[in-house]
Formats: C-alpha cells, sequence, structure tokens
C-alpha cells in the first residue's frame, strides 16, 4: 500500500503541467506575469484522444471571498479559454476552477478533487495606478465619430468587451452634451444602446457622447468619449431599432498525428419595436453528431414591456435558467421558458431537455487465458427532462419572495442500453432583501429533495418498502409524502425510492458601510440532496464563511480579511472533516510614482476524528500555509512606459498522518511589459516552480521543477478606415519539466527522472473596423519533447469573420 501511495504522490508531481480526467488528459497552466487591470487569458488544452468535451466553465473568485463567479469559457480548436478583467480585483490572488461536460452528459472538473475547496490559484501584480488602469475595451457601434446622421434615426450604441457579470450596468453612465441619461437605455449581451423618445430628438449641430462603465464597487472600468453631427429630418420615425451579427469560423488542427477540420457558423439577430423585444440566435457545427450532446445552440426570445420593472417573456431553444445556486445555475436546457412580472406578481415556468438520449452498446471481451468471449454492457445517457415553476411577489426593489418546484426524470425508454434511471423533485423558497440603495443586501435559499436512484425497477407500495427500510416504519411524515408524490406523478413509486427529503439552505448577507464590504455565508448541503440544475453543487458540506474588504487612504490600500469554518462529508461519523482557513491581504496602490505591493497569508487545517485503529477508514490531519508577495513598478524609459513584476508564493504542507504527503511548494516569477512610443507591446515574463513531496518519515521523496519563458509581442496600426484598428501578434511559450522520485527500501521501483519540454509558438493578427466587421487568424504549433516517451509536435489553424450591422 505504501509503495501505490508513493507512486500516486509521484505521478501528482506533474499535476502543474497537465490533469487527466477519465479519458481526457488536459494540459493547463495558471497565468503568470499578470498584472492587475489586463486581461487574464485563463487556457485548458485537450491533449487526449477523447475531444467530445463542451460547455466548459471558469468559477473564479478572489482570495477570502465566499462565492465563486461564473463565466462560459470559448473554444479554439483544442484550447478552452476565458478572458478575465482583472481590474475587478483587489487582492494579489484570484482562486478558481473549471468545469465540463462530456459527450455523454458526465460532468467533470479541474482540479478533479474537490475543486471548490482546493482550487486553483493565480498570482495578480498590482497596477502602479488604479485611476490609470481602464483596460475594459468599448467600441462604438453607432453613431460612429464626427458621423453625420439624421435626427429621428438617431440610435447610440456601443459593445462591451467584458463579462456581463464583471460590469455593474446599474452604475454605467451615458453622458450626451453633459447630461447623464437615465431612461430608455437597454443593456443587452454586452450593447449598450439608447433611442431617444419621439418627442424628444436632438437639436440638429453637434452633439458629444460618453460612456464610463464600472464595476459593482463602483471602480471605473472603462471610459469612451467621440461626438457626432444630427441634422434635419423630414418625419419622425417609430421608437424601433434592428441589430445583429453573423461569423463563421473553421478551424484546422493535427493533434497527436490526427487531422481533424471543423467548421462552426452562426448569427444573432435583436430589436425592439416600440415596447416589443426580440432576439434569435443560431449557431451550426459541424462538431454535432446523434451520439453526444448537443453542440449546436438555437435560441429565440420576446419581450413585451409594460413598463420599465413589468413585463412577459418567452425564451425557446437553448438557455441558461437561474433560479437559485443550490437547483438551477450554470445549465443549458433546451425548450421553453416563460415569464412574466407584473406589479407585486413575478411567475416563471420552464419546461426542456436537460440531456438528450445517447445509446449505450454492448462490447465483447475474449479471456487471453481461456479463449473465451464475454459480454459487457456499457450504458448511455437517457433523456433527461425538467420541467419548474416559480411563482414570487416584490415590493419594489426591495423585497422579493419565491417558491420553486423542479421535477426531473430521465426517461428508460429513450435508450437501449442504459443503467438505472433516476428522478428527483425539489421544492423551495427564495428571499431577496435590499436596503439603503443596496448597501444592505440579503439572499436566503432553502430547498428540500427527493430522489429516485432507480426508476426502471416495477413499482411498489409505501409498505413494502417500509419492511425494507426500518427508518420508514411508522413514520407518518414519510408516508404523508409517499402520497403525495404518488398521487401528483412526480416520481416513479419503485424501490429506488426514499420519501424522507434531503435538504440544502444557503444565506448570505452583505454590508457595504464606511468603506467597508462585509459578506457573511452560513450554508448546508446534505449528501443525497438532488441538485439536476447545478451539476457542479458541492454536496455533503456546510458552514460559515466570513469575509471583509476595507478601502482606506483615498482607495490607495486595500485590506481584506478572511475566516472560514466548514465540515466535508458532514454524513459520516468519524470521517466528516473539520476544515478551518483563516487569511488576509493587504494591497497599497500609490497614485505617485512609487511600486505597489500586495502581500497575502492564509492558513488552512484540516483534520477528523479518525484514529489509527480505524484502519479502514481515512484518518486526516495537516495544516497548510500559505504566503504570496507580489509588487510592481512602472518607470518611463527614453519615451516607453515600462512595468516590472515580481511575485513570490510558497505553500507548505505539514500532515501528521501520511507522511507521503508532506510537501512544500515555492513560486517565483518576474515579468517586463514594454509599451513602445509607437503602438506596440511588449511582454516578457519568466517563472519557476520548485516542489518536493514526502520527508524521512515516508515511504519514498520526489520533486519538480518546472520553469516558463514567454515572451509576446503585439502591435495596432488604424486608420485605415474610420474606426479600424489591425493587431498583430506572436507568442512564445517554453517550459521545461524536471520530476525525480525515490523509494527507498525497493528494488522494484527503481529511482525515476524524467525530464520534459514544451514548446508553443502562437502567431495571428485581428482586424476590426466598425464597416467591414471583425477578422482574426490564429495559428499554434506545440512541441513536446519527453526523455521517456514518443515527442510528438502539435499544429492548429484557427479562422473567424464576424460582421455586426
Amino acid at each position: 500500500m505504501r509503495i501505490i501511495t508513493f507512486i500516486l504522490s509521484s505521478i501528482f508531481l506533474l499535476s502543474a503541467a497537465f490533469a487527466s480526467s477519465g479519458s481526457n488528459l488536459f494540459y493547463h497552466n495558471a497565468p503568470q506575469g499578470v498584472i492587475r487591470g489586463d486581461q487574464a487569458k485563463i487556457e485548458v488544452m485537450l491533449t487526449g484522444a477523447n475531444s467530445q468535451i463542451y460547455d466548459f466553465h471558469l468559477f473564479y473568485r478572489e482570495l477570502g471571498d465566499v462565492d465563486f463567479k461564473s463565466i462560459t469559457m470559448e473554444k479554439e480548436g483544442m484550447v478552452f479559454y476565458a478572458s478575465l478583467n482583472t481590474s475587478q480585483f483587489s487582492s494579489g490572488l484570484v482562486q478558481y476552477y473549471i468545469g465540463y461536460e462530456g459527450a455523454l452528459g458526465e460532468t467533470g472538473t479541474l482540479p478533479e478533487e474537490i475543486p471548490q475547496l482546493n482550487p486553483y490559484q493565480m498570482s495578480i501584480a498590482p497596477a502602479a495606478s488604479m485611476e490609470q488602469d481602464l483596460p475594459l475595451e468599448i467600441v462604438i457601434l453607432s453613431p460612429l465619430p464626427e458621423e453625420v446622421i439624421a435626427e429621428d434615426e438617431l440610435v447610440v450604441a456601443a459593445s462591451i468587451f467584458s463579462e456581463e457579470e464583471q460590469v455593474d450596468y446599474s452604475n454605467t453612465r451615458l453622458v450626451i452634451d453633459g447630461v447623464n441619461i437615465r431612461s430608455n437605455i437597454d443593456f443587452s449581451e454586452g450593447v449598450i444602446t439608447f433611442i431617444p423618445p419621439a418627442n424628444n430628438q436632438y437639436r440638429t449641430g453637434f452633439h458629444n457622447v460618453e460612456i464610463q462603465v464600472y464595476n459593482s464597487e463602483g471602480r471605473m472600468l472603462g471610459k469612451k468619449e467621440w461626438s457626432f453631427r444630427s441634422t434635419e429630418s423630414v418625419s419622425i420615425s417609430e421608437n424601433s431599432f434592428v441589430r445583429g451579427s453573423a461569423f463563421v469560423e473553421n478551424r484546422y488542427q493535427n493533434i497527436a498525428s490526427i487531422s481533424d477540420n471543423f467548421f462552426r457558423a452562426g448569427g444573432e439577430l435583436s430589436g425592439k419595436k416600440n415596447d416589443l423585444d426580440y432576439r434569435a440566435r443560431l449557431v451550426f457545427s459541424s462538431e454535432e453528431e446523434p451520439i453526444r450532446q448537443p453542440v449546436n445552440r438555437y435560441t429565440g426570445t420576446v419581450r413585451y414591456n409594460f413598463s420599465i420593472d413589468n413585463n412577459v417573456f418567452l425564451h425557446g431553444g437553448d438557455f441558461n435558467p437561474y433560479f437559485n445556486p443550490l437547483v438551477l445555475q450554470d445549465k443549458r436546457i433546451r425548450g421553453i421558458h416563460a415569464g412574466l412580472a407584473y406589479g407585486f406578481f413575478t411567475f416563471d415556468y420552464i419546461w426542456g431537455q436537460l440531456y438528450r438520449g445517447v445509446d449505450g452498446r454492448i462490447d465483447t471481451l475474449r479471456s487471453a487465458s481461456s479463449n473465451l468471449e464475454s459480454l459487457i454492457t456499457i450504458g448511455g445517457t437517457y433523456q433527461r427532462n425538467l420541467w419548474a415553476v416559480r411563482p414570487g411577489f416584490r415590493v419594489g426593489n426591495n423585497a422579493w419572495w419565491t417558491l420553486n418546484l423542479i421535477n426531473s426524470k430521465e426517461d428508460p425508454k429513450s435508450i437501449k442500453y442504459g443503467s438505472n434511471a433516476r428522478e428527483a423533485v425539489s421544492m423551495g423558497t427564495d428571499l431577496n432583501l435590499t436596503f439603503d440603495q443596496k448597501r444592505i443586501v440579503i439572499d436566503a435559499s432553502v430547498n428540500a429533495s427527493i430522489n429516485n436512484t432507480n426508476a426502471g425497477l416495477a413499482e411498489i407500495s409505501y409498505d413494502t418498502l417500509a419492511y425494507y427500510n426500518p427508518d420508514l416504519k411508522e413514520n407518518d411524515e414519510a408516508r404523508q409524502l409517499w402520497d403525495m408524490l404518488s398521487s401528483t406523478g412526480w416520481l416513479s413509486m419503485t424501490p429506488g425510492i426514499n420519501p424522507l427529503p434531503s435538504m440544502a439552505m444557503q444565506f448570505d448577507a452583505s454590508f457595504r458601510y464606511f468603506y467597508n464590504n462585509l459578506k457573511v455565508r452560513y450554508y448546508r448541503v446534505d449528501k443525497n440532496f438532488a441538485s439536476p440544475g447545478n451539476p457542479y453543487l458541492l454536496k455533503d458540506v456546510g458552514g460559515l464563511h466570513i469575509s471583509d474588504n476595507i478601502r482606506m487612504f483615498k482607495n490607495q490600500v486595500y485590506f481584506t480579511l478572511f475566516f472560514k469554518n466548514y465540515t466535508t462529508n458532514r454524513s459520516s461519523d468519524k470521517e466528516a472533516t473539520k476544515n478551518n482557513e483563516l487569511g488576509a491581504t493587504i494591497s497599497y496602490f500609490p497614485y505617485a510614482t512609487l511600486p505597489s505591493l500586495t502581500v497575502s497569508y492564509s492558513t488552512f487545517s484540516r483534520s477528523n476524528d479518525v484514529t489509527s485503529s480505524d484502519s479502514m477508514l481515512y484518518r486526516e490531519d495537516n495544516s497548510t500555509q500559505r504566503l504570496s508577495f507580489n509588487t510592481s513598478y512602472t518607470m518611463n524609459v527614453s519615451g516607453t512606459a515600462n512595468t516590472l513584476t515580481l511575485n513570490y508564493t510558497q505553500y507548505g504542507r505539514d500532515d501528521q498522518i501520511n507522511f507521503a504527503s508532506q510537501s512544500d511548494f515555492n513560486l517565483y516569477g518576474a515579468g517586463l511589459r514594454t509599451k513602445f512610443s509607437f503602438p506596440m507591446t511588449a511582454r516578457l515574463n519568466y517563472s519557476k516552480s520548485e516542489n518536493s513531496i514526502g520527508d524521512d518519515r515516508s515511504a519514498g521523496t520526489s520533486s519538480s521543477s518546472v520553469g516558463t519563458f514567454l515572451l509576446g509581442l503585439d502591435y495596432m496600426i488604424s486608420g485605415f478606415t474610420s474606426g479600424d484598428v489591425f493587431k498583430p501578434f506572436i507568442d512564445y511559450r517554453m517550459q521545461q519539466v524536471e520530476t525525480y522520485s525515490e523509494y527507498k527500501s525497493s528494488a522494484s521501483f527503481p529511482s525515476t527522472e524524467i525530464k520534459t519540454g514544451r514548446n508553443n509558438y502562437t502567431i495571428g493578427f485581428a482586424y476590426q473596423s466598425p464597416k467591414l466587421g471583425i477578422l482574426s487568424l490564429r495559428y499554434d504549433h506545440i512541441a513536446y519533447d519527453n526523455s521517456e516517451y514518443i515527442n510528438y509536435n502539435d499544429s492548429i489553424m484557427n479562422f473567424r469573420y464576424s460582421y455586426n450591422f
């Protein structure tokens, strides 16, 4: 057993570069040399044989925060990526993990084991001045700078290149001729649109437009200012507009000596006619196959607005609804979503398909010794349908109370070969309260669920089920729930059902006063709680999170303090694990030409009540200390703006039970970003990590060293046509990984040393024109050189063209 433990520990050394899940092998590195205000691009490359992966989600949070936010990752070839606007983060560390779904609907995460508690971490160097960092890009759609337009045809529109979750649209400002516009503004799909009322046309002549974009903390993310000229018109047009976009994308790739070509095309059309809003979106992919979950996307939306706060709407096709983080979040549904908000009453109805049926198969196995054949059934994925209702009651913008009911069923008849068909029903309530202009926000969610883990069996009576389950005998509550479920038909009354409900609850409160942003969360999720609408929900866990972000000295100093106390494996007795984490971060952002600085420290401990005599149970007693230091300094040299960054991160794990898990990790990094007097930016980064596992008390020891060098150049040319930008770029990444393992007392496992090199060359360009559209081309070449295995080269060519109208 000790040998196996040591081998697994040695393999873990490669986790800095590789992570596996099932039949998939992923390559991922946390971004290095990120300066606050930059777009941090987080990439995952699929290098295994099974490429049928889709719906990647990035879950991220600032160190010490209580909640993960999520965004959908984009796909380019075998690379999935998401860009984070780092100006929203005040501390020097961001925690994140990645979730995905496979061809059969199975879910996976990176890291694989409890990623919410063991996420990746990314260091962010503080910027020299918060006031100077406006990284969010705003692209003018209408009217163009210096354009002449009829006064009755005026539509002010601009596109925000950012994730919607990072922008506080309620605080976004549109200023025309010095007047802050507060009505007739629409925020949809990252586009700001303003149509003047028919009775309030702008006078003829020149007008100045300014857009200011902020995040939820009131920090400016982007700003754009331009002017146009309006002329007299013959007639007044209706309060309406239409805009749209279309794209084509093709990628050719040669991965592990296998060549493929993939094609995608689609478009979007949205508009408004008086009080009616509409939107349609289509995406077609050559990867669409009946033997996997849907890749194509079809979406249609119609909404009629009675007023700003009252409307009725209908979504059809593919959509991602949200009820609360316990039951419905980050899950695509193909069906319909109808809703009403009128006065104090709100209502939502959802019906659709979570997964489509993908049949399993029968394989033949041959015994090498007896030459006999046997059949094995590999189960597929049942079609899983879901319906949900959510009535609600609201009081202005200060209170909203909703009830929710969600029922999901797998159809045993949808495929020929499958395993156990599952069903679930969940009922609960949500309450949202806001006070004092959202300085106080309270959210509460409570849900109960009942599962059927094998709905394909013959139905039975309650007495028969109680005969085999002593907890159900003379249990009046369970019998009443059984009778209710039997009468509604929400679940099949088979032996797989347990009429005793499982609970999940989450209570959040935030208070923003006196330059403090205090957040408190209490949560509990039972082991058997059913959440088909949120496949990434962590279960069998409960605890308390508290964090406070304090701004001082005119926003030059940010101090974050956090405390977490929670229990995992709650349903177990001795194996219930107590987790405690305490940490602090202080960041200094000077306005003067002084270095910026961020220092973070945290301590994390895990323990349970398992003793040495409990040989069949997993015993745990360990603690981890984390220290991070980041600094940056901006200086002007010979007409160039240079930003130098330095960072150091250290982890130390002290394990009192499993000595093979003793570990030390050190990461050193340095980066230089140079902006020249002409429109070119150069980036140079180097980092080296050193990791050791085991000590003198363990069966063996292992160590690894990962060195990464990155060189990037991009150039910007404009002026071919009005408002256009041409941006060529080139990146080179070189990585060297060395691992060494030694087992002390067995000749069967000699010392091993493996050296792996990875070189990644990227070259491409992006051309953007308000009149001609956006054209991009990217070529990646990845070369692997391993001292123990076969070397190989991969290449990916990606082309994309999109046009907005």
